[in-house]
């Protein structure tokens, strides 16, 4: 069952063709740890301030994440995912933006991170480190979505 998110049910995605080769190689091989390089690459291309962002782009990033999770729940394949949550609460410091995780055997990991250091080095986006395989998926998916989310409000 998927989690009801205003506005998003109805979100036209068709202005991202699956000709964009970029965003088809990363949902291609979102299970794979490549992806995450792919990921960074499409968020820096797309041109969007990470300093502009707001704390509701990033719930709107946990909802298309936990979406994605829900889409996969209905797969007997994927046993991890029927726990997998992204937690409610978003962590905003001095060291950046975090999306938290808790699943069958854990309460607190990192699900996607957005590191920043203002003094030594450019935003770093972290995604799932202690995941692999599968259970990388809806974390990729989500996070390409939700930059493609971001480019057509910037466009607005």
């Amino acid at each position: 069952m998927s989690e009801h998110i205003c506005g998003f049910d109805n979100y036209d995605f068709s202005d991202y063709p699956e000709e964009c080769s970029l965003r088809q190689e990363i949902l291609n091989n979102s299970h794979l740890s490549s992806s995450s390089n792919l990921a960074r690459q499409y968020f820096a291309e797309s041109g969007i301030d990470f300093l502009c962002l707001e704390v509701d782009d990033f719930n709107k990033l946990r909802s298309f994440i936990q979406i994605e999770i829900s889409k996969l729940e209905a797969d007997s394949t994927y046993p991890m995912i029927k726990k997998l949550r992204v937690k409610p609460k978003i962590i905003n410091n001095k060291d950046g933006i975090f999306l938290r995780i808790a699943g069958i055997y854990f309460t607190n990991r990192e699900g996607i991170s957005f590191n920043i250091n203002y003094n030594s080095r450019p935003l770093f986006i972290g995604f799932c480190a202690e995941m692999d395989g599968c259970n990388r998926i809806p974390f990729i998916r989500g996070f390409v979505k939700w930059v493609d989310f971001l480019k057509t409000k910037k466009e607005k």
